[in-house]
């Protein structure tokens, strides 16, 4: 039973995650019917502010997640205000393609601040 129960435990937790992206895919378009492909940047983003805050400037586990927290509602609602309000009636074509250029700008935004070569 450990073996069998620690891969069902396993696969419960991966349940979730992949529910809590399916969910956040369904309220985001709900709310603003948008189809967002960068969402998964929005994540990282949190992340990687969240290290910074918790290792490289040494605060406190909950000050870290409440600066976080504070940060990525700052960045999802400038995106939300600036870009992705302008989208709302727009062909999916459109939609789809102004999102993986926002993930791609995303992403070199990151990898600029924090992911530089020795």
């Amino acid at each position: 039973m450990g073996m069998l129960g620690l891969v069902l435990v396993s696969g419960v937790m991966v349940g979730f995650i992949y529910s809590l992206i399916a969910l956040g895919f369904v309220l985001i378009f709900k709310s603003s019917h948008v189809f967002n492909l960068a969402q998964g940047e929005f994540l990282l983003f949190g992340a990687c502010i969240g290290w910074t805050f918790a290792t490289a400037l040494h605060l406190d586990f909950w000050l870290a997640l409440l600066l976080t927290m504070a940060c990525c509602a700052l960045l999802g609602g400038l995106t939300e205000r600036i870009v992705l309000r302008r989208l709302i009636g727009e062909p999916l074509l459109t939609i789809i393609m102004v999102t993986i250029a926002l993930s791609m700008l995303f992403k070199g935004i990151l990898t600029g601040i924090w992911w530089k070569a020795p």
